[in-house]
């Protein structure tokens, strides 16, 4: 998979802002939105374009995987989704939990 080029940086304290599908976005600063943790990288993908079909408010954001080692438990990967800020990622977590539906909010 091919390294993402860095975000430019945001400017100080910004507010959410209302994405026209419905969805909480702000302007990025790496919180990201974790929405499930799978054995196999290809599940991740499987499941994310599932997603995105079923809460158009995710449509907009940019899907991170992250490679977990958990020892014991063997290696996991982490669906996340982002970037935002710290007030649009607890913002879209909430709105998703609201339509039944487990989330992280992330810090970077």
């Amino acid at each position: 998979m091919a390294a993402r080029p860095p975000s430019p940086p945001p400017a100080a304290s910004p507010a959410p802002t209302r994405a026209a599908t419905g969805g909480s976005v702000g302007a990025g600063s790496g919180w990201r939105v974790q929405l499930g943790s799978f054995p196999a990288a290809e599940q991740v993908n499987t499941q994310w374009d599932r997603l995105k079909k079923s809460y158009a408010e995710l449509q907009p954001l940019d899907l991170t995987t992250v490679r977990v080692d958990l020892g014991d438990k063997g290696v996991w990967y982490r669906l996340q989704v982002g970037p935002l800020n710290e007030p649009g990622a607890r913002s879209l977590c909430e709105e998703l939990k609201a339509k039944k539906r487990d989330c992280l909010v992330v810090r970077p």
